[in-house]
């Protein structure tokens, strides 16, 4: 069957309805409107002004062009749309199995809901300010309330028997190494740094070698002030000549080389070349850990055994790492960086010990304020937390594993940065295929797909303070991402980060408060032809939306979003080299951003870079079903993404606009009102399910328990 071409939403009453086929096949749609929404929907259908809607199109026409060959993307529209037919019949059985199951357990996960909402609701604010400063500061208040946290986690494993799977199966979707290209050469040039000898081949039995063979210096505002220069002078006090300078390097090996049997003689060692942190530093929490959880026989393990090594490490410094390592500063052009596994964890093995200079002034106008803290000092700081305990078990579980089997691969950082925008609300691209599920983690099931971390624009966010959700997590069970942030300078509003190649070394479990180590973690992912490890994950910072909620539905703040995705997705290969993306609730937690909008707008955004979507929803089933829905919508109905982009225009115009808080009318609803569904197509049993904001119900669970469902994301809630 061949359906008709795809027509502009706005362009008249009959672009509301859905096609024959799809009105034929009866959707087992749950998620319903309230009664009240769906009176004032078709309020806004018949009511609405023509000068409404050419007030959206001048606003979103100005200073864009056409795309020159609609007619080859309506046709790609046409053949997605009968794929999408055919996956809607052999789909509808199950998803009405589903409906069955999901109404049994309505009651109990009510009550649940309820009591997960409170621990979430406020998580991570910290990671929500703009200012480095302010983020380390409240990051441990803000994110105390995670206290329930492992009732969440119980929760979770109860839902997870009662899962949700919809749309394209998961062994269908691009993965690496399939989908890499057979070329795949590692070469330097202006835009990528290589800091091992090339060409490189990986090998089981040995260590890539440094480039260049002697250490070169540069010490400059383009690159770490490396703590081996010569150029890093520190003054010192010292018999006759007080304020001497003393050149750093020499100061760091004799405080490091000397006897340090407990944490309270490393201490006092770190402090000989960071003098001026005498007064300030209190390493509480290091102590805690060696003196009170670990025990007197994991302490004298570590010292006698494993910091050593971590000491001889970091102190081969200019061997390891024979040249001064380029910063990725925002407002560049892409730039790229790969480093071997063994120089990332002499890096990091110098952070640990606090040596890298200029990085431990947060005050503005300071020369890395614009950068996070790469120097442990904060991780040692501060009340001896579960936290902080666990935070170090990683770490150490981490230099243990390295001190004694280095690992023989690379990592690439990629910092990729969007040059000319997207034309979104012209563009003639249909929506590419999507997985979404309700159980599941980006981490543990998307395996050679192009990850999301939903990032603070300082990446890592409080990985080293008090900050433990998604990002912070993930950076922990693979530290070889901390060490992004010596190089990396704040995201900017068209930056990402990729990294590729970064291994796994922790297991874990819980979230949060409940955050523990649960032990070594062997990572067996398939390595590429370069050596890298088939990870690769994209750091993207959402903006923050709590105190404004409908500002996020505005055009500039849709399209900031859209292009901040883009610029993650987006790369030069070919389609068939793609990746698919793999992702959750980005944006949606701490920022407080809407589920149904940012998932929408990852679907766009990876449609736009010619991936397909693996969507995970944490636990939530009901937006599960809804996005799958509205993707089975708009691709039946051949809308493409500038289609789709209107369409959230004109909600924007019509109902967000309209209401002085958060609308009753979610952006779904809108859609599927758009295309012609009655109540009787969104309910299992042909009755409209409705809510009442003014009932009992509604003022004892609060309005985010009403329209979203109060699921608990785990792992994936947070920017």
């Amino acid at each position: 069957m061949v359906l008709a071409l795809c027509t502009p939403i706005m362009s008249g009453p009959g672009s509301t309805r859905a096609t024959g086929k799809l009105r034929q096949t009866k959707l087992p749609f749950t998620s319903t409107p309230s009664a009240g929404a769906s009176e004032k929907l078709s309020d806004l259908d018949t009511g609405a002004s023509a000068s409404d809607n050419k007030r959206i199109k001048r606003k979103m026409d100005e200073g864009h062009e056409t795309e020159k060959d609609p007619k080859a993307r309506r046709s790609e529209c046409a053949t997605a749309a009968e794929n999408r037919m055919k996956e809607l019949a052999s789909g509808v059985n199950h998803a009405s199995d589903f409906l069955t199951t999901n109404k049994e357990n309505d009651s109990r996960k009510g009550k649940e809901e309820k009591q997960l909402e409170a621990s979430t609701s406020a998580e991570g604010e910290g990671k929500a300010q703009d200012e480095m400063s302010d983020f380390q500061n409240e990051s441990e208040d803000n994110e105390s309330e995670h206290s329930s946290s492992q009732e969440n986690e119980d929760v979770a494993e109860t839902e997870s028997s009662n899962s949700k799977t919809l749309g394209r199966p998961i062994h269908e979707l691009n993965t690496a190494p399939k989908c890499l290209p057979r070329n795949l050469i590692l070469d330097r040039s202006h835009n990528h740094d290589v800091l091992i000898k090339v060409p490189f081949e990986y090998s089981n039995s040995s260590l890539p070698s440094a480039f260049p063979l002697n250490y070169q210096d540069r010490w400059d505002e383009n690159h770490v002030r490396m703590p081996c220069s010569e150029k890093n002078q520190y003054p010192v006090d010292s018999e006759g000549s007080p304020g001497e300078l003393a050149n750093r390097w020499d100061l760091i090996q004799q405080a490091l080389l000397a006897p340090i049997t407990d944490s309270f003689t490393l201490e006092e060692a770190i402090l000989r070349y960071n003098q001026r942190y005498t007064n300030k530093w209190k390493f509480t929490a290091l102590h805690h850990f060696f003196t009170r959880h670990s025990g007197k026989e994991r302490q004298d393990d570590f010292f006698a055994v494993l910091l050593p090594e971590m000491i001889r490490l970091a102190v081969k410094l200019p061997k390891i790492c024979t040249k001064s390592i380029p910063l990725l500063k925002k407002g560049r052009s892409t730039k790229k960086l790969t480093l071997s596994q063994q120089q990332i964890a002499c890096l990091l093995a110098n952070a640990f010990f606090c040596t890298f200079p200029r990085r431990n002034s947060r005050a503005r106008g300071a020369e890395f304020s614009s950068y996070p803290d790469i120097n442990f000092s904060t991780l040692f700081q501060g009340p001896p937390n579960s936290r902080k305990m666990e935070k170090l078990n990683c770490v150490i579980n981490y230099f243990e594993r390295v001190c004694y089997d280095m690992p023989k691969g690379i990592v690439t950082f990629s910092r990729q940065t969007v040059q000319s925008s997207y034309d979104w609300h012209r563009s003639q691209d249909c929506l590419r295929g999507l997985h979404v599920s309700s159980s599941g983690t980006i981490e543990d099931n998307g395996i050679g797909m192009l990850q999301v971390d939903f990032a603070n624009k300082y990446l890592g966010g409080g990985v080293l303070g008090h900050g433990c959700v998604q990002e912070e997590i993930r950076f922990l069970i693979c530290p070889e991402m901390i060490v992004t942030r010596l190089f990396t300078e704040a995201l900017g509003d068209q930056d990402s980060l990729i990294m590729t190649g970064c291994e796994q070394f922790s297991k874990y479990n819980g979230y949060a408060d409940s955050f523990r180590f649960q032990g070594n973690f062997q990572d067996e992912t398939p390595r590429d032809k370069l050596g890298r490890l088939c990870c690769e994950v994209v750091a993207i910072d959402a903006m923050v939306f709590r105190s404004d909620y409908n500002k996020q539905f505005k055009t500039n703040s849709v399209l900031r979003e859209l292009n901040k995705a883009y610029c993650g997705f987006q790369s030069g290969e070919k389609e068939a080299e793609k990746s698919a993306v793999c992702t959750g609730n980005w944006g949606c937690g701490a920022f407080g951003g809407d589920k149904q909008l940012k998932s929408l707008i990852q679907v766009m955004a990876a449609s736009a870079a010619r991936r397909e979507v693996c969507y995970f929803t944490f636990g939530d089933e009901k937006l599960a079903e809804e996005l799958y829905e509205i993707h089975m919508i708009l691709t039946s109905n051949q809308k493409t993404i500038g289609d789709t982009v209107w369409l959230i225009a004109e909600y924007e115009k019509k109902v967000v606009s309209r209401s002085f808080k958060r609308p009753s009318i979610r952006l779904f609803d809108f859609i599927k009102k758009k295309f012609g569904y009655s109540d009787s197509d969104f309910s299992s049993s042909g009755e409209p399910q409705t809510f009442d904001e003014d009932s009992n119900e509604a003022r004892n669970t609060g309005w985010d328990s009403a329209v979203d469902g109060a699921s608990p994301d785990h792992k994936a809630n947070t920017p």
